[in-house]
């Protein structure tokens, strides 16, 4: 009964998004509250965007917006250089890889394509 319970429990955990941790493995940080999203325009300008989730790691940051306008996750990496995610809409992910540049990430933001 038991060994069914955890199975149960993992089967439900990794459909659900939850992440499990052993000895030695990163922990990712849980996504943001939505009420603290702040949403940027090509041009700098902040845009309250309470329809917006984060989430990062030491080396990534993403973004989702429930929203048919197009956004991507913006990064500044540790090394000083930038990096963005794809362009995307309607509750999907957009992720920025400070790997790809060979960095850690520093900060993030959502950014709105148009």
């Amino acid at each position: 009964m038991k060994r069914a319970l955890v199975g149960a429990f993992v089967a439900v955990t990794v459909a659900t998004g939850g992440m499990l941790a052993g000895t030695g493995t990163a922990l990712a940080q849980t996504p943001s509250s939505a009420a603290d999203i702040t949403v940027h325009t090509e041009d700098g300008r902040q845009v309250a965007a309470k329809l917006c989730n984060t989430w990062k790691d030491k080396n990534t940051f993403g973004v989702h917006c429930n929203t048919n306008r197009a956004y991507y996750a913006w990064a500044k990496c540790k090394n000083g250089q930038t990096t963005r995610g794809v362009v995307t809409n309607s509750d999907r992910w957009s992720y920025a890889y400070c790997t790809a540049i060979g960095s850690h990430l520093d900060y993030g933001k959502g950014k709105w394509a148009n």
